[in-house]
């Protein structure tokens, strides 16, 4: 077929003509060939993309009470770093990391049930060092036990000296984990004073 012939048929399938469209029924001009409007395309589109990130979001295990809350510039920012963020209970850190995994595509866990995962098999150990971006949600909400804090130390200092992007929630100040964890609290409080950002909130959300 010539090239000129085939670039017409091309060109001759995306010229508009009056017809309804099959999602809304509207009239609309609609390239002949499509069979919805632009309007509806650009609905289905969107709403195929927000399919997807809820699929990614289950995966990442971010809970689902944030799935609907918009990315800002300030989670961008700060998903480029690791970053310590500390508040009173109710003042949105959890949903603050939450937005920064959708940016990082990093994995949410608690700190209590990353820990208890290790406990019932080791191997999860490793697993967790080698994240590419992680969550660690509510970080003195552990059992103080020694075993507990050393299993977190050791995923901890791994990811610090990989520089593995890291994010940590916590209640309290970094004095106050070295007081709770004793040694191993000394020196987590050390490793984060060194690698993380840190961010305090402090506005009161419940």
């Amino acid at each position: 077929m010539d090239i000129r012939k085939a670039v017409s048929s091309f060109e001759e399938l995306y010229v508009s003509e009056r017809k309804d469209c099959v999602k809304c029924g509207e009239t609309r001009d609609i390239p002949k060939i499509n069979v919805r409007c632009d309007e509806c395309e650009a609905q289905i589109l969107a709403e195929e993309s927000a399919r997807a990130d809820r699929d990614s979001w289950k995966i990442q295990r971010i809970p689902a009470r944030f799935w609907d809350f918009p990315v800002t510039d300030d989670h961008r920012k700060d998903a480029r770093s690791s970053l310590y963020l500390y508040g009173d209970i109710g003042t949105g850190k959890t949903h603050y990391a939450s937005q920064i995994l959708k940016v990082s595509r990093g994995v949410f866990f608690t700190a209590v049930e990353m820990v208890d995962m290790c406990m019932e098999n080791s191997g999860k150990i490793n697993e967790f060092k080698m994240l590419g971006s992680m969550c660690i949600d509510d970080m003195a909400k552990i059992n103080p036990t020694d075993y507990r804090i050393e299993k977190l130390f050791e995923i901890v200092d791994f990811r610090y000296r990989e520089r593995r992007h890291t994010i940590i929630t916590c209640d309290t100040t970094l004095p106050e984990i070295a007081e709770i964890m004793g040694k191993s609290g000394q020196a987590l409080r050390s490793r984060i004073i060194e690698w993380m950002a840190k961010r305090q909130l402090t506005r009161q959300w419940r």
